[in-house]
């Protein structure tokens, strides 16, 4: 299944608990993502032990990704045994313009004091 970024804001908005795996690399995932998601990039998820992520497997999982790794991380979670995946189409840049502010998390969304 996809979703547009509408579509899972109003999860967010309606849902207090969510499992969202988030497969960007490391930095990208340190500058803006959504507070409680599971970072595992493309490449560790490949090579990662089922510890890691086995109990999200029976689970509805909303699926973050670069646009061009979508088909190949949709595939490998597949092939790992993971029947509800929800894939979010839009980009992080368009989701965190949308998603309720205490679900912000990153570099990018951190509050700034300014000494006086």
């Amino acid at each position: 299944m996809q979703l547009d970024h509408e579509a899972f804001t109003d999860i967010l908005y309606q849902e207090k608990r969510v499992h969202i795996l988030d497969v960007r690399e490391h930095d990208e995932f340190a500058k803006a993502h959504i507070k409680g998601s599971i970072n595992i990039p493309l490449a560790m998820l490949k090579i990662t032990s089922e510890e890691l992520y086995g109990p999200l497997k029976q689970k509805k999982v909303y699926l973050i990704t670069p646009p061009l790794a979508a088909r190949e991380a949709l595939d490998e979670l597949e092939k790992r045994g993971f029947q509800n995946v929800h894939h979010v189409t839009s980009e992080m840049k368009q989701i965190m313009k949308s998603i309720p502010p205490e679900r912000k998390g990153g570099t990018l969304h951190e509050s700034v004091t300014v000494p006086s």
